[in-house]
């Protein structure tokens, strides 16, 4: 999964060699400082994901690179790309990734091109998380959750 967006991952498949290291519903504030937090608690690699339901049993909507996504500062629709990812971490505006360099954040991610491989979530206080795919309007969803793992295998 390395560098690429996939849908519907069983969480079985991660559970082995992923950790969570943040779990929060749609509606949570989420901050740029709570990102920058997460760094100090991972190893190379995150995965970024959405699940519906605190008890789920597969990821709606993930993508995995490298764990300085969380250090990012991009430019307003300016994202960055890690393997087939791109990802963008605005610090007034929104955190998420796409599947190309087209994206409409004019606070958050609203394309539509290839929506069903898009997330976005708010920053700082605006409004809790977004999308997760097409589904949006989520920001005070407490059903949906925001998900970010480190992969705990060794080399």
């Amino acid at each position: 999964m390395s560098g690429n967006i996939a849908l519907n991952i069983p969480y079985l498949f991660l559970q082995d060699d992923w950790e969570v290291i943040y779990n929060e519903p749609y509606n949570h504030l989420t901050t740029t400082e709570e990102l920058r937090s997460l760094l100090s608690k991972c190893s190379k690699q995150i995965i970024v994901a959405a699940h519906f339901k605190q008890q789920a049993r597969e990821f709606s909507l993930a993508a995995c690179g490298p764990k300085e996504i969380l250090n990012l500062n991009t430019n307003q629709n300016i994202p960055t790309k890690f393997g087939n990812v791109y990802w963008y971490l605005t610090p007034k505006l929104s955190f998420g990734f796409s599947p190309t360099e087209k994206i409409e954040q004019r606070i958050i991610d609203t394309e539509d091109e290839q929506g069903t491989k898009r997330l976005s979530w708010h920053l700082n206080g605006f409004s809790g998380g977004y999308r997760v795919g097409m589904t949006k309007g989520l920001t005070e969803n407490k059903n949906w959750r925001k998900v970010i793992l480190t992969n705990t295998s060794k080399p």
